[in-house]
């Protein structure tokens, strides 16, 4: 639990398909960020690196915070476990009620949003453990199931739907 308590920067981090938003806290200055846009991929985890160096940022005083976004993440689950970097994973629910009525919404808001709920809860926050591979997998799997299930369920529906038209007519 106490793992976050002590960090000094806070990255929020909004996870889309092609690109990582995040929004730097600094506890010191905590109603400033700083916003950098990479992508989704090696290469733009690299350069996050590269940011946080500019910025004379040390790593091991971060805690980078997102919400759980399924299979777009997990490649920068796995990149962040593998650097042994800090990091949490949050439900999306659990952030937007902590934040209470608040208006406006783009990616660049929410990565400053998600940084200012790390900060604020930063001593409940909870280190997010990567499962194996294969239990991966069969997530995924699971996933895919339930996709084609919905699917095949909304064909049907379509289907009887135009042969009661056809029907009448």
């Amino acid at each position: 639990m106490d793992k976050f308590t002590y960090k000094k920067h806070f990255i929020g981090v909004d996870i889309s398909n092609a690109k990582l938003d995040l929004a730097l806290l600094k506890e010191a200055k905590s109603t400033r960020f700083q916003n950098k846009v990479v992508t989704n991929d090696f290469k733009g985890f690299d350069s996050i690196l590269e940011w946080l160096v500019e910025l004379k940022i040390n790593l091991s005083e971060c805690v980078f915070c997102m919400e759980h976004t399924g299979t777009y993440g997990l490649l920068f689950f796995a990149w962040l476990s593998q650097m042994e970097i800090n990091y949490c994973v949050e439900p999306a629910l659990k952030i937007k009620r902590s934040l209470g009525v608040v208006r406006g919404k783009n990616d660049s808001v929410d990565a400053c949003r998600i940084a200012d709920y790390a900060y604020t809860y930063r001593a409940k926050l909870q280190p997010f453990n990567l499962p194996s591979v294969l239990m991966i997998q069969i997530k995924q799997l699971l996933t895919y199931r339930d996709q084609i299930v919905r699917i095949c369920s909304s064909l049907k529906n379509s289907i009887q739907r135009i042969k009661i038209y056809f029907r009448r007519n």
